[in-house]
């Protein structure tokens, strides 16, 4: 999703992490969109960990760009999981983020209830999904 506004320096094979959920950087329309999805029954059809893209240079050094698994990390969020496991696809820098398409990420927040979900849609859209995904 991010192969745009990174630039890989090395390919990391197989490195599962353990990572907050805070340090993520999930761009704001595709979890809208994946959203959308699942309001509308298309949930995930893939079992498993997310994968990520580790930023370690630049302005978001240290944050995690989603690459794949915006459905599985969507379910998480309303579960308010502040710690995943990930796989770590690569890692790299920045090359520019005021393309014509820049990163917009959405705020994660542990201290809200949806994780910053809230951002996307009402709480009572989301208590809903969170009663049909996990109960």
């Amino acid at each position: 999703m991010f192969s745009k506004n990174v630039q890989a320096k090395y390919q990391v094979t197989a490195s599962v992490r353990t990572i907050e959920t805070a340090d993520l950087l999930i761009e704001r329309s595709s979890i809208f969109k994946t959203m959308t999805d699942i309001e509308q029954g298309r949930g995930t059809r893939t079992k498993g960990i997310i994968s990520v893209f580790h930023l370690t240079e630049g302005k978001n050094k240290g944050k995690y760009l989603v690459e794949d698994g915006y459905h599985r990390l969507f379910i998480l969020l309303l579960d308010h999981q502040t710690k995943i496991k990930a796989n770590i696809t690569g890692y790299g820098s920045e090359i520019n983020t005021d393309l014509a398409s820049p990163l917009k990420p959405l705020k994660i927040n542990p201290s809200l209830k949806y994780m910053g979900l809230e951002d996307l849609a009402d709480a009572e859209i989301l208590d809903d999904l969170a009663k049909k995904n996990m109960g």
